[in-house]
């Protein structure tokens, strides 16, 4: 139990300055160490007996209904984001901020898509799949 703990602290430890340093435009290697972080993150969130196994948790649950939006809007998103801030000298705490803000921007954008485009549909196709309803 007690080496279960310190080996998912230990995780963190390496994932976090990974995926800081990871942003950082200048860094070398740093597709290679975000892939290495990202790898051991996974490899560690997927181990049945891991603190880390948040798979189950709301967040997750939440991320999953607004996935689509996620997957459709974060290209979108990110180049607008990314055109605006092309004056912007980067360094990691700007790498960092302009990163947190485009996920949010994501997230946000994701869930309004969810709420006011996809939920009606989804109402719509199941009340079109209802056979009580072609009666």
């Amino acid at each position: 139990r007690i080496l279960n703990l310190c080996q998912s602290r230990m995780t963190w430890l390496f994932v976090i300055p990974a995926v800081i340093l990871g942003c950082s435009l200048d860094f070398p290697n740093r597709t290679e160490l975000m892939s290495v972080a990202f790898a051991v993150l996974v490899l560690r969130t997927s181990m049945r007996q891991s603190k880390c196994n948040y798979m189950g948790s709301e967040i997750f649950a939440r991320l999953g209904k607004i996935s689509f939006g996620i997957y459709m809007l974060h290209p979108i998103i990110m180049i607008l984001i990314l055109q605006n801030l092309s004056f912007v000298s980067w360094g990691p705490l700007e790498n960092v901020c302009v990163f947190l803000a485009i996920f949010g921007t994501i997230i946000a954008a994701s869930y309004l898509s969810y709420r006011f485009f996809e939920s009606p549909f989804l109402l719509l196709k199941d009340k079109l799949a209802d056979p009580k309803n072609h009666a």
